[in-house]
């Protein structure tokens, strides 16, 4: 039978898709099953199906990911879809069909190539409860089609492309343009300069060459004041109900304007951030790629610490929403929180505070804030996804994150160096306080504390809790032999 051979897709340490710059993550289905025409599937692992997996779709790619057997999870890409079918039925979940063009070797191909061989299609269905299937499936379809039709993965080379000379207005835009108030010579003029590129280009143009527009609106005037027979300029009502209401619907006309405006300068923003984000990714993989012998002193090394830090606080390109996840939201968060907080951990020694990590995981999230109980809720799902990290409660009430892996004993070691006298030094030595220990071990006060803590309660430490204020200090009394200790 004839075979459909799909790309496999990279996952992180946590399941996540490994996504592509300026990827972004729109709906989810799950549980999604996929049929093939014949046999189809990732190379080497084909089958007739796929079952009891996850399909999610993204601005670039359609994905399913199996979490049971990652090895099969797979991506195609939506410039090599031809179309999309959703066939409903009377008894049973509807099936979105999606043909795609394919080379003789079976391989898929983008849209409108040469080498077509044949048009093969998959079919997904929706696994979940009868009354649900066909509200979710739907949703997904429409996404799907708008993905299609927005085509993003152009984006880029579209918004450097500019309008040829001559170019006219398209009508459909320009009418559009005289239905929210805008004068037939000025919209044509913006249509014309946005390479007639859709009406809220064209008002964001306007917005910004206010003196363009009245110039392009007087020309227009005068063009009609000069041809033989032109019809004069219409002027409005402005007394009377007629003008009120007029009035009122110029500036209703006006505050939507605005309102375009506004979000295709947010668009813009929401763009040109994930740019930078990609940006600050490849230059922190580059600086933490470099070899150690390249460091030439401490100061250097510190300094591009400080940077990594800052350069994986600065954001992250597709935050997991609750309209991308669907049903699997906070398992989906748990997985990117997971894969987030790897190198943050590993820097911090292990372990941070539960309000470290909402506060750090939020400011790379920028606009798509997670509540403290969705994050909570996250954390506790660590052990169910198989995460390496896990989360810790303490006996004085905080709640922490911290690597499975994490050794208690060898924080314990390390603080004990601090608190040990040196040779010059009588006595007990100086001690250490908590914020002493936050400052020398790079963590927080809160986490110091614990680690100090957990090495009293270990019989590495003692305390002194004088007026002066809580320090610790070296344990002699386990070095002493038992029997002086039970003298």
């Amino acid at each position: 039978a004839q075979s459909m051979i799909l790309d496999k897709i990279s996952l992180t340490p946590s399941g996540r898709p490994v996504l592509f710059a300026n990827e972004i993550e729109q709906i989810s289905l799950e549980p999604a099953d996929i049929f093939f025409e014949g046999t189809g599937g990732v190379q080497g692992d084909f089958a007739s199906e796929y079952k009891g997996g996850l399909c999610r779709l993204t601005t670039h790619r359609l994905l399913w990911i199996c979490e049971k057997t990652p090895a099969r999870s797979w991506g195609l890409d939506l410039r090599c879809v031809q179309d999309v079918q959703l066939k409903t039925k009377i008894i049973g979940s509807p099936s979105l069909r999606v043909l795609v063009p394919l080379d003789a070797s079976n391989r898929t191909l983008i849209k409108g190539a040469s080498g077509v061989d044949r048009i093969g299609q998959l079919k997904i269905k929706h696994g979940g409860t009868v009354g649900t299937r066909s509200y979710y499936m739907d949703d997904f379809v429409k996404a799907l089609k708008r993905g299609l039709e927005q085509k993003a993965w152009q984006a880029d080379s579209e918004s450097k492309a500019t309008a040829l000379p001559g170019t006219r207005a398209d009508p459909d835009l320009l009418q559009a343009m005289q239905a929210m108030g805008f004068q037939a010579s000025s919209a044509a003029h913006a249509l014309v300069r946005t390479g007639n590129t859709g009406v809220e280009q064209a008002v964001s143009w306007l917005m910004e060459h206010k003196e363009g527009a009245a110039e392009a609106g007087k020309e227009g005037q005068e063009d009609n004041a000069e041809r033989p027979g032109a019809p004069a300029a219409a002027t409005p009502l402005a007394a009377g109900i007629s003008g009120i209401l007029r009035r009122q619907q110029e500036e209703a006309n006006a505050a939507d304007a605005a309102l375009k405006t506004a979000f295709a300068d947010l668009s813009n923003l929401e763009a040109k951030a994930r740019e930078l984000v990609d940006l600050a990714e490849r230059f922190r993989n580059n600086l933490a790629k470099r070899p150690s012998e390249e460091q030439t002193g401490s100061a250097e090394a510190e300094a591009q610490a400080s940077m990594l830090e800052e350069l994986v606080s600065m954001g992250i390109a597709s935050p997991v929403t609750k309209e991308s996840a669907g049903r699997q939201y906070h398992k989906e968060l748990s997985r990117q929180l997971s894969d987030f907080l790897t190198a943050p951990l590993e820097r911090a020694g292990g372990l941070m505070t539960l309000q470290e990590v909402y506060c750090l995981f939020n400011r790379a999230r920028g606009t798509e804030l997670v509540s403290p109980d969705d994050l909570m809720e996250a954390v506790k799902l660590f052990p169910f996804i198989k995460s390496p990290l896990r989360l810790r409660l303490y006996e004085s009430g905080v709640k922490a994150v911290s690597s499975e892996s994490l050794d208690y004993t060898k924080v314990s070691d390390e603080i004990l160096a601090l608190v040990q006298p040196e040779e010059e030094q009588e006595g007990l030595g100086l001690g250490i306080t908590e914020i002493e220990a936050a400052r020398r071990l790079n963590v927080s006060v809160m986490v110091a504390r614990e680690h100090i803590l957990a090495a009293e309660k270990r019989g590495v430490l003692c305390r002194d809790d004088s007026p002066e204020g809580l320090r610790f200090f070296y344990n002699f009394f386990k070095d002493l032999p038992a029997p002086i200790l039970a003298g």
